[in-house]
């Protein structure tokens, strides 16, 4: 059901699954929900209820009943003229004993941010974060509750010096946790820290193809208690807009511990109306082993050597993005891409990285992604993606094949899929035949049939207002 409204939209979908010598019928609802309230506000809502078991990666032998809501309020210009309020909340419940309910949270969230806009060189940007994290249950390293308080500051002064363009930040950035662990109260805690980053970042416009760049990053931890947890992200990354970046942790548990000089350059010239991008850089930690370089196995104050580059001809785009190894330029992770588009669509991305790359990756990796379509007249197209290990004689993670018939009001989709996963869980290989027909006429009309290549299951059928 797609019913859209003046200034927003709702859709509802429901879907039936019975698999083959299984007696449970697998379902699962979503609604989604968005509606502009006037021209400072926005609601959103998304719900999902489910006994479905996951078809991706997943170790649940059983279907797991659960439901997952998520609400959101963006609000514009609220006490301020251009300040921000976003206010979340994000439940996920289940609703059978099994489930570990330690690791279920419910999540209410809200977001202030406020902008001071003092001449055209001097800004200064405000934030608070409240994060209220509910479990029924707690674990050693997870409490049964977590208040969570995030006040940051910013201060940005840029200033032009002829061909010379300095940007510099302030970032005063501080945190308070308030743990409680409901099954061990020895473990309540009251943690916390106040960090400043100040960043000075030079662009010398000097060449007419080539600007040097380099940045002076300031790390300085006032106050950090030892037993914050990182309930944000554990991503780590190493790449060119990583390496300038003041903040290169997503998480809260870990902060840059050390000082670092960022010294490369960027290119942007065209030849022959041929446009080329070029950019390269390395980093210089005051402190040699520090959080970061832990991380991402760097044994020296010298980073390796972060490299992206664009190629953008008529109608093909190449991208490169490299780590280097800074003592043999030997590469540690490797990114290629193309993109083609004329009378056919084709893309093609590989992937490269060594198991030496960062601390907590085990092997190598290598994987092909690729992707092309074909328009073969005005109301049929035709398209084949997939998703190959290199490593294990070009094994497809996964594959499909997808036909299209279409008229102005009308289409039909054939689609073959096939997944399987080259992992350590229980992900069983999966062949499926999907139909699809659907029709506009005063909203839509539509069917769909999925089945296990015999169509052994009835379709479904969807009505639209």
């Amino acid at each position: 059901l797609n019913h859209k409204m003046t200034g927003g939209e709702l859709t509802l979908e429901v879907n039936n699954i019975k698999n083959a010598n299984d007696t449970n019928i697998n379902t699962s609802a979503t609604m989604n929900f968005r509606q502009v309230l006037d021209k400072n506000k926005v609601l959103s809502f998304n719900g999902l209820l489910t006994n479905s078991i996951s078809t991706t990666r997943s170790i649940n032998e059983e279907p797991v009943k659960f439901e997952n809501i998520y609400i959101k309020l963006d609000n514009y210009d609220l006490f301020l003229k251009d300040d921000y309020l976003k206010a979340e909340i994000n439940t996920v419940e289940a609703f059978d004993s099994t489930t570990n309910i330690s690791l279920i949270p419910i999540t209410p969230s809200f977001k202030y941010q406020n902008n001071f806009y003092y001449n055209e060189s001097i800004s200064n940007q405000n934030e608070i974060n409240l994060l209220i994290i509910t479990r029924d249950e707690s674990q050693t390293d997870l409490p049964s509750e977590n208040n969570n308080l995030k006040i940051n500051n910013y201060f940005v002064y840029n200033k032009e010096f002829n061909s010379i363009n300095i940007y510099n930040k302030l970032s005063l950035l501080n945190g308070f946790s308030d743990y409680t662990f409901k099954n061990n109260n020895s473990l309540n805690s009251s943690e916390s820290f106040n960090h400043l980053i100040f960043s000075s970042d030079i662009h010398a416009n000097l060449y007419e193809k080539i600007t040097p760049r380099i940045k002076f990053i300031f790390n300085q931890d006032f106050n950090r208690t030892k037993g914050i947890i990182n309930e944000d992200s554990e991503a780590i990354t190493f790449n060119y807009q990583n390496s300038y970046s003041d903040k290169r942790f997503y998480g809260t548990d870990l902060k840059d511990n050390t000082s670092r000089i960022v010294y490369g350059f960027e290119n942007d010239f065209f030849i022959n109306n041929k446009q080329i991008n070029i950019n390269a850089s390395q980093s210089y930690d005051l402190t040699k082993n520090n959080n970061y370089s832990d991380k991402i196995n760097q044994n020296s104050k010298f980073s390796d050597y972060a490299f992206e580059s664009k190629l953008n001809l008529k109608d093909i785009l190449l991208k490169i993005d490299a780590r280097l190894d800074n003592n043999n330029f030997s590469k540690r992770e490797m990114n290629y891409s193309i993109d083609f588009e004329k009378n056919i669509k084709f893309s093609l991305m590989y992937n490269e990285t060594q198991s030496e790359a960062f601390k907590n990756l085990s092997n190598d990796t290598e994987s092909i992604i690729f992707g092309i379509s074909k328009e073969i007249n005005k109301n049929i197209n035709i398209g084949l993606n997939s998703n190959l290990d290199v490593k294990n004689n070009y094994d497809p993670y996964s594959s499909s094949l997808k036909i299209s018939l279409f008229d102005d009001c009308s289409k039909l989709d054939i689609t073959y899929t096939n997944t399987r996963y080259n992992d350590n869980f229980n992900t069983q290989p999966e062949e499926t035949i999907g139909i699809t027909f659907s029709m506009d006429y005063l909203g839509f009309f539509g069917y769909e049939q999925s089945t296990d290549l015999f169509f052994s299951e009835p379709g479904d059928l969807n009505y639209g207002l």
